[in-house]
């Protein structure tokens, strides 16, 4: 394997050692996402918390700060799994990278990975990009060339990790879990519904709306979605529900009901215990949210990601 990981030593950029340059204004959502995943590493800032104010600050149009939302969370979501791809692909693990590399290698690999919506050229370039304005301008060729290793190794899949052969620590590197979780899921679950369980809530979630019918109607609400350049569309299983595809930073307050479910199926039930009220917004309280899981599985509590 040849050795793209960077140098240690060295007086500025040129020579692999990060700068610090005056922070780029955040009009791009990977300058933003790359400042807000900074700050979750370094300063062990809540991701949520870090990206509004971000975002707060910004000018980005709908989708792209659409986009800096998902490269955020899904970078926080499938750190362990990214930092094992740096493990195979670099001398040196992930851990040893500088916190700003890993960062930008983070960024990179999740939408090689991840993203079926950015293209391939795209996801390369523009985080070599990111490394040149961020004080990695020496490192920009190693940034290329592990991406481009990926590329030939894996290409655009999530690797299998066939070299672990532990088969939990296999599926926890694989979706992104501490070990302990996996362990404990599949002690109480067995291996096959531990697994889907895994693959469930490594997904990003769906977000879904509720129309307050008292109000508005869902065609006005999807027209209006339409004009803003707001991806949404009819759920059928359920009269009143729609289904963000993107932009849903920003939605009509007011006249809709926010909520998250990953299995529609079984939402309907949920969906119907929210009865309409004056209130102009109302949302499914955490014990009718239960329901939206698959029945097996409601009894195991989402987990907290200690990677």
């Amino acid at each position: 394997m040849p050795d793209r990981s960077p140098r240690s030593s060295g007086k500025s950029g040129r020579h692999g050692r990060a700068t610090h340059p005056t922070q780029p204004p955040l009009t791009d959502p990977r300058q933003l996402a790359f400042v807000t995943l900074g700050e979750i590493t370094k300063k062990d800032a809540y991701a949520d918390v870090a990206l509004d104010r971000h975002l707060a600050k910004s000018q980005l149009a709908s989708r792209d700060r659409a986009l800096a939302t998902e490269l955020v969370y899904g970078c926080v979501r499938q750190r362990r799994t990214l930092d094992a791809i740096i493990d195979r692909l670099a001398k040196k693990t992930a851990q040893q990278q500088p916190p700003d590399l890993r960062v930008v290698l983070h960024l990179g690999l999740y939408q090689l990975v991840y993203s079926d919506r950015i293209p391939t050229s795209a996801a390369v370039d523009t985080t070599v990009d990111l490394a040149k304005r961020n004080g990695l301008a020496g490192l920009s060729g190693f940034v290329n060339g592990l991406l481009r290793q990926y590329l030939r190794t894996y290409g655009e899949g999530i690797p299998s990790f066939e070299d672990i052969t532990e088969p939990i620590e296999q599926l926890a590197v694989r979706t992104s879990f501490p070990n302990w979780i996996v362990s404990d899921w599949v002690e109480q679950l067995g291996w096959d519904e531990a697994e889907q369980l895994c693959h469930w809530f490594d997904r990003a979630p769906q977000m879904h709306l509720r129309v307050n019918r008292q109000v508005t109607s869902r065609e006005e609400i999807l027209a209006q979605f339409a004009a803003s350049d707001i991806d949404a569309e009819p759920m059928t299983s359920l009269p009143d529900g729609i289904r963000l595809v993107s932009g849903a930073g920003r939605w009509c307050r007011g006249r809709v009901v926010l909520f998250n479910c990953r299995a529609t199926a079984t939402a309907s039930g949920a969906f119907r215990m929210v009865a309409p009220s004056s209130s102009p917004i109302y949302s499914i309280r955490n014990r009718e949210r239960r329901s939206l899981m698959p029945a097996r599985l409601q009894a195991v509590r989402p987990p907290m990601r200690r990677n």
